[in-house]
């Protein structure tokens, strides 16, 4: 395939190329998994772990204008309270 990152790693086109699907039925089958057929999933699933792809969590980001981060800013962690806090956010969220 000759569409990679400019890291080396396969996009989600090489997959779909390798399924012999389309794209938007790779992305499809990896976040919705139930809107794939059983067959379409076991040939996308192959094509994902020959090629050793990884999505690209920016990308998916960006095209859904959503992340799953949380920003904090604390004045300090030296101080227990502000540890604290962090740790029950970590909880929380995780």
């Amino acid at each position: 395939m000759k569409n990679h990152r400019s890291k080396g790693g396969a996009t989600i086109a090489d997959v779909a190329a390798l399924a012999g699907v389309s794209a938007i039925t790779v992305s499809r089958a990896l976040r919705v998994p139930a809107q794939v057929s059983a067959r379409l999933r076991a040939d996308i699933d192959k094509a994902v772990r020959e090629l050793d792809y990884t999505p690209n969590l920016s990308a998916r980001a960006l095209a859904s204008r959503r992340t799953n981060l949380v920003g904090v800013l604390i004045p300090s962690l030296s101080q227990n309270i502000f540890t604290d806090v962090v740790r029950g956010i970590y909880d929380g969220v995780c």
